[in-house]
């Protein structure tokens, strides 16, 4: 079962530990390697409305990191993991996700390819607005860090969400490609 954690920080360890945990999807595996191993299991409570992170920074090991909703990990497994990651800080994993004040969520801490050992294990969660131009009930910056959402003029706003200039709405571009290359 999954021991409780509250917002604030401290040590844990993996030492010893099995793997428990279902492997995890593509998008949380730095070095291709999909299972969180020697894991150890936490449940959060959110304290607020907003933007919860997980982080393991300061680690003393190649950590991998998972969230999922609820605490009841048959349930918690069904629709994957809701944050994940592996290689935040360094070797260290960190994962932010949109956190609503009361739900739990699952928290999966282990080792990439059988690594273990002891760590930190740190939970903050920010309360306030949250921008989610998108409505896909992530914060814009999590879709942007996570790759769910492209910001190629790096202005913290999903490039999905921004629209062209009143001057250019409803202009279909015309060119011609020469063969020599140049744009006519």
């Amino acid at each position: 079962s999954a021991t409780r954690i509250a917002d604030g920080a401290g040590g844990f360890s993996s030492d010893g530990a099995s793997t428990d945990g279902p492997a995890t999807p593509a998008a949380c595996n730095a070095g291709g390697y999909g299972q969180i191993d020697a894991d150890v299991w936490y449940c959060y409570t959110a304290s607020c409305t907003g933007t919860a992170t997980v982080s393991l920074c300061g680690s003393a090991f190649d950590t991998k990191l998972a969230v999922y909703e609820g605490c009841d990990c048959a349930r918690a497994f069904e629709g994957g993991p809701i944050a994940c990651n592996d290689d935040f800080c360094g070797n260290s994993s960190e994962a932010t996700f949109r956190a609503s004040a009361g739900t739990q969520y699952l928290v999966r801490i282990g080792g990439y390819q059988g690594q273990q050992g002891d760590g930190v294990v740190a939970v903050r969660c920010a309360p306030g607005p949250v921008n989610d131009c998108n409505g896909n009930g992530i914060e814009d910056s999590i879709d942007i860090a996570n790759g769910t959402s492209h910001d190629v003029n790096a202005n913290g706003i999903p490039d999905e969400c921004e629209s062209l200039p009143a001057t250019l709405t409803g202009i279909a571009p015309r060119f011609t490609l020469t063969s020599g290359g140049t744009v006519v």
